[in-house]
């Protein structure tokens, strides 16, 4: 394991640190029944064009199998009572449609498969997006991704010439309370359209010319992007005791804290809730860990324990991050009296070969909180390689399911052509290509995963009614 650290690119591999008196702790069943969790780790994953969920043991072995259901859409996630909530893809309505966003889709399933709830969690203007969990009350609490058009973000003050016709997706938070088998009601919501500032023209609403203005997000965040395509969600994380989520967004060198003890009108302000901050952003930046060094961009973020009590005055949190020096693993420290970060401790730096081993996973896919562990995943090829402390039980997986067959070709850059999906995890070829004029290349195949997580293994099979 040294050995193969010790060659991976920032792009490559982070290690991940959790807490580790979380090793090992039971638990809790609704039913009140004993913790079926063994305290071992696994890993849970769903392969992309197909419709199963595996959950691979400690060995790297399929343990467990989840089947039906839709094609995943990057998250699923293992509960304390065997079941496993799902975030599926679904047809998109026309506002997201022709961006290719997967989501949109809940779905629960007990350990033996039954399909206890489903949900479609999208509007003509909202999509579920990127993240999914079980609240402790039962409810669902996803990341979305609100549509907004064109008019509109310049009204706000975007840049016009980042704008098309297509608008640009902004990011959410909604609870959902389930409702027997195939209904939910809204319960709260929080998006960051509310909470925006921008620097283009002080007569557009929250002008700052400069510097941050406090508990917001710049509009002008990414200019190289140009499009619907903004920040999309990649990670939710919730603290139970303290009411807080921890929100992580593709591409940004920041992590958010937003407050979920306010209710839906108070999350759209700046006031109201707990610590009367309303819906204000409490932001982290990747880029002000190490004066100097080169910026930083933020792969994942979670608490470092669920539990910090209610009458902490402090919660921490574990970021993983990566630059061109390195790849890097930090302890947050958040003040819960005045909500700012106080203290950062680097706990791990990898100095990483700058060449690129093409046999070797490229990026971090998943991290867990019961001690160290490392979990490497290519999302084209679906090779997953799990590292722990002890280098007898780490492992690489090859996933075989959802297999397709792409054909590249000299196109624009980033395209390729004629993918054909299965959901039987077979191999389905692509047929035809477009006329380009330049010899195509050879056909490749992909079995690309959601992001995989770390999650406590089971003792034995658990029945959910």
């Amino acid at each position: 394991m040294k050995t193969l650290l010790s060659y991976l690119c920032p792009v490559l591999a982070v290690l991940l640190y959790s807490a580790p008196d979380d090793t090992g702790a039971a638990e809790p069943v609704a039913n009140g029944a004993a913790s079926p969790f063994s305290g071992e780790l696994g890993v849970l994953f769903a392969p992309f064009y197909s419709a199963e969920t595996v959950l691979l043991r400690q060995d790297g072995r399929e343990w467990h199998t989840w089947k039906g259901g839709r094609e995943p859409a990057l998250s699923v996630r293992l509960q304390p009572d065997g079941s496993m909530l799902r975030l599926g893809g679904m047809p998109s309505p026309p506002a997201f449609k022709n961006a290719r966003m997967a989501g949109g889709y809940l779905q629960r399933f007990s350990w033996d498969g039954a399909l206890l709830w489903e949900f479609p969690a999208m509007t003509s203007t909202m999509i579920a997006y990127g993240d999914a969990l079980v609240l402790p009350n039962g409810n669902i609490l996803t990341a979305a991704l609100e549509f907004k058009t064109r008019e509109e973000c310049e009204k706000m003050g975007r840049d016009p010439s980042l704008l098309t016709d297509q608008g640009m997706y902004v990011p959410a938070l909604v609870e959902y309370r389930p409702h027997e088998k195939d209904a939910a009601f809204q319960v709260w919501k929080w998006s960051l359209w509310d909470h925006l500032y921008q620097a283009r023209h002080p007569a557009l609403p929250h002008h700052q010319f400069q510097g941050r203005k406090a508990g917001r997000v710049d509009l002008g965040l990414l200019p190289h992007l140009k499009g619907p395509r903004w920040l999309l969600p990649k990670e939710i994380d919730y603290l139970p005791e303290q009411d807080l989520i921890l929100m992580m967004v593709h591409g940004s060198r920041e992590v958010w804290v937003i407050d979920h003890s306010t209710t839906t009108q108070e999350a759209a302000s700046e006031t109201g809730g707990r610590r009367n901050r309303g819906g204000s952003v409490v932001a982290w930046s990747a880029a002000a860990t190490e004066p100097g060094a080169a910026a930083q961009t933020v792969l994942s973020a979670e608490w470092k324990t669920q539990q910090s009590g209610s009458s902490a005055t402090t919660a921490d949190l574990i970021v993983l991050s990566y630059a061109k020096n390195g790849c890097f693993v930090d302890e947050l420290k958040l003040n819960l009296d005045s909500m700012e970060f106080t203290t950062t401790r680097r706990l791990k730096r990898l100095e990483v070969a700058k060449n690129a081993l093409d046999d070797l996973p490229p990026i971090i896919v998943s991290q867990g909180r019961s001690g160290e562990a490392l979990v490497l995943g290519n999302p084209d090829s679906g090779k997953l390689s799990f590292a722990d402390t002890t280098p007898a039980k780490s492992w690489t997986y090859k996933n075989e399911k959802g297999v397709v067959t792409m054909v590249p070709y000299r196109g624009k850059p980033g395209e390729a052509c004629c993918g054909g999906g299965s959901d039987t995890g077979g191999a389905a070829s692509s047929t035809t290509a477009p006329k380009t004029g330049a010899a195509l290349p050879p056909p490749i195949q992909r079995a690309p995963t959601t992001k995989p997580r770390i999650s406590s293994l089971m003792s034995a099979p658990l029945s959910v009614p």
